[in-house]
């Protein structure tokens, strides 16, 4: 399976992706957007610009509760993006199966299959086709993220998240995210 470059930070409890100068983690993506490059395409004042139209890619988000589904699907709705919805890693993978999802927006604490466990088999199946998958987590422990970078996992976002965590997320990953549309 093709290695994918994590970005490893500490994240600090109030600012999530301030503090460098700690242990590496898997948290960091707001820097990221801008040392690649690539701008955040705001249009005006609160306005997001419609992703789907820049980067069409199919996003499944993948979490056991309903308000965090609606949450994220609400703010991928405000990038232009019409997200499945799974609630356990069992169901993700078998979408990911039926489906070629590019993204997958994945909560790690699930009944039965979590998201590692759900991660590790959709990676493992579909090796270099397997979409990008996005720990969406309130917490990790150094252990967890372990074993998630082993897992396939290449960044988390922590909740609670802001419509531009997941839009820097969507900067950091656009270059890989393009190679994994199929026509």
């Amino acid at each position: 399976m093709k290695n994918l470059l994590f970005n490893f930070r500490k994240a600090s409890p109030a600012h999530p992706l301030e503090d460098a100068s700690e242990k590496p983690s898997l948290f960091a993506v707001r820097d990221e957007a801008s040392d690649s490059g690539n701008q955040l395409p705001f249009e005006g004042k609160g306005g997001f610009q419609n992703w789907y139209e820049r980067l069409p890619i199919k996003v499944l988000i993948a979490d056991d509760t309903e308000i965090n589904q609606k949450l994220l699907s609400r703010t991928m709705e405000r990038l232009g993006y019409e997200c499945t919805i799974v609630s356990s890693g069992q169901e993700a993978y078998d979408a990911v199966m039926r489906d070629n999802f590019q993204l997958i927006l994945m909560d790690l604490y699930m009944p039965g299959m979590d998201g590692c466990e759900a991660s590790a088999l959709i990676n493992e199946d579909l090796e270099d086709e397997a979409p990008l998958i996005v720990a969406v987590t309130a917490s990790i422990f150094e252990e967890e993220e372990r074993r998630c970078q082993e897992s396939g996992i290449v960044q988390f976002i922590t909740k609670p998240f802001r419509v531009e965590d997941l839009e820097a997320c969507l900067v950091k990953w656009e270059d890989e995210l393009r190679l994994r549309i199929k026509e």
